[in-house]
């Protein structure tokens, strides 16, 4: 459950759009603001966006739980504290990208950007961050029935 929260998140963080342009009623979708790119034909020109290395590492993040959720996840359980602790600093930083990042260094950074709005992608992505740290916190202590086993 955890790793498919993980994929799903890495996904979701790169097909929901981020940020708005109501000038034009443009969508940016989060593969742009997470990788950088190029904005086409926007108030006459060709905007870019530099790659931003916060939104690459809250999506990174996610990304490096699910495999150590894979890789360890039956045999030890501290590998659920890690992912659980990827998935909050995911959301932190999405949060402070939220803040931060989007009307500072994208929206206001960019020529004709100003009056850019924060669209979904970020909300959306602290929500399924703090799915995950509950699902991680889950792992931890479940336990399941071991009658009949031995230790």
């Amino acid at each position: 459950v955890v790793a498919g929260i993980a994929i799903l998140m890495a996904i979701l963080a790169l097909v929901i759009p981020s940020i708005v342009l109501p000038e034009k009623n443009k969508l940016v979708l989060g593969f742009v603001t997470t990788f950088g790119g190029v904005i086409r034909n926007y108030n006459g020109a060709n905007p870019r966006i530099n790659f931003p290395t916060p939104l690459f590492i809250a999506w990174l993040l996610p990304l490096i739980a699910c495999a150590l959720a894979l890789a360890f996840g039956k045999t030890q359980k501290s590998t659920y504290f890690f992912t659980f602790c990827l998935f909050v600093a995911s959301g932190i930083m999405y949060r402070l990208t939220l803040t931060y990042l989007y009307p500072i260094d994208i929206a206001g950074g960019i020529p004709g950007f100003q009056s850019a709005e924060i669209s979904a992608q970020p909300i959306v992505m602290m929500v399924f961050s703090g799915i995950g740290a509950l699902a991680s916190l889950v792992a931890i202590f479940y336990n399941p029935n071991r009658r009949g086993k031995r230790y």
